[in-house]
């Protein structure tokens, strides 16, 4: 029997994808078990992926469509909205599951060894169902009102693989420090209802005024989102210059993944 031998590393922690992808089985085992255990007791299952963002969609299209009248660049609202709803609940969703990923994950944790960034690593992809069953709907209330895909529906991914790279980042450094400060677990639902507000989802980008949209567009979300709406609904490209955010994401995941990685050691003590 093939005997391996687990030692402390020392030095500056470094980031292992060879690692990541020798416990790939129990990467794909933990985003299974996360999207069975979510919808095995519900009665209607996964009928919730699109239940509830159409009831939020309803919402929002009374209060910013009807009510407020927030302009849409000539598209239905309800589509305008929907287009960027969906990579936005794919964000949240990983970065909400993420939070308690570490934790949930304990027991686990403290009888075999892998390495402990796969647990945030799978909550942040297993959404990529929902996005799925969502994208769909979305494709069928496109039909709806006219729009027709074209050929630059072949550019999701880029979105999807955007927004991995962004849950990743920000579900790497909260399920780390949520296993210290408990705080984060109630905080972060305030966190992502204002970075919804924070991202064009219910209004165009355009509508930022100048000096204020220099910060505004460090936000990762508006790029993304731009894109996505320029992908479904043919709005225009979004600006060269908000590329800059991926800079600033860039960073941060290097932060994170380097924070993440220094408390790996000390998970098993705090959780």
């Amino acid at each position: 029997m093939k005997c391996v031998t687990i030692e402390p590393r020392s030095g500056f922690p470094k980031f292992s994808l060879k690692e990541i992808l020798q416990y790939r089985e129990l990467l794909f085992f933990l985003i299974w078990r996360d999207v069975k255990v979510r919808y095995k007791q519900t009665k209607i299952g996964l009928v919730w992926v699109i239940f509830n963002p159409m009831v939020a969609m309803l919402i929002y299209t009374l209060f910013f469509g009807v009510i407020i009248k927030v302009p849409s660049g000539g598209v239905p609202y309800s589509l305008f909205f929907f287009t960027a709803y969906v990579p936005y609940v794919l964000f949240s969703e990983g970065v909400g599951r993420s939070v308690t990923s570490i934790i949930s994950n304990a027991s686990i944790m403290k009888k075999v060894y892998y390495p402990k960034i796969i647990m945030p690593l799978s909550t942040v992809i297993s959404p990529l169902i929902d996005f799925c069953i969502m994208f769909g709907f979305l494709l069928c209330l496109m039909i709806f009102f006219g729009f027709y895909p074209t050929l630059r529906v072949l550019l999701i991914p880029v979105v999807i693989v955007s927004v991995l790279f962004l849950s990743t980042t920000v579900g790497m450094i909260v399920s780390a420090l949520n296993t210290q400060y408990r705080d984060f677990g109630y905080i972060m639902s305030h966190i992502m209802q204002l970075w919804l507000y924070a991202s064009p989802v219910v209004y165009m980008s355009s509508v930022i005024p100048h000096p204020y949209s220099i910060i505004y567009n460090l936000n990762p979300m508006v790029f993304i989102i731009d894109t996505m709406r320029w992908i479904v609904i043919g709005s225009q490209f979004p600006e060269l210059s908000k590329l800059f955010s991926f800079v600033v994401l860039g960073i941060g995941f290097l932060i994170s993944l380097t924070y993440f990685k220094f408390v790996e050691t000390r998970l098993v003590d705090v959780v």
